[in-house]
């Protein structure tokens, strides 16, 4: 794990499959699928674990890279959800108000 100029996380090379295997396991995890998510951890993530630790990129604590993943992926969705519920009804708002004048154009113009 990195942070790159910007200031964003970025995972080592042999952990980014690993990173993009767990964050779609907390997306499901998030959306209520708990025995999907178990599966894709059983079989998806524990073979991209397995090819990690094999890579021969992969150095240092790879107990500490993989709980740095776990912890990365789970805060960025976490954020990501607190982001959209924040978002949503704003949007919601405005895409309504613009549906409803859009409407009252066709009205006006037909």
């Amino acid at each position: 794990m990195n942070v790159s100029e910007s200031g964003i996380l970025t995972v080592d090379a042999p952990w980014r499959e690993v990173a993009e295997i767990y964050r779609g396991i907390c997306w499901l995890r998030a959306a209520g699928y708990g025995r999907r998510a178990d599966e894709r951890q059983t079989h998806e993530l524990a073979a991209a674990v397995a090819a990690a630790r094999r890579s021969p990129a992969a150095r240092g604590d790879l107990a500490a890279q993989f709980e740095a993943v776990q912890i990365t992926e789970e805060t960025r969705v976490t954020e990501a959800i607190a982001f959209a519920e924040r978002i949503a009804p704003a949007q919601a708002t405005r895409l309504s108000a613009a549906a409803i004048i859009g409407g009252l154009g066709q009205l006006a113009a037909g």
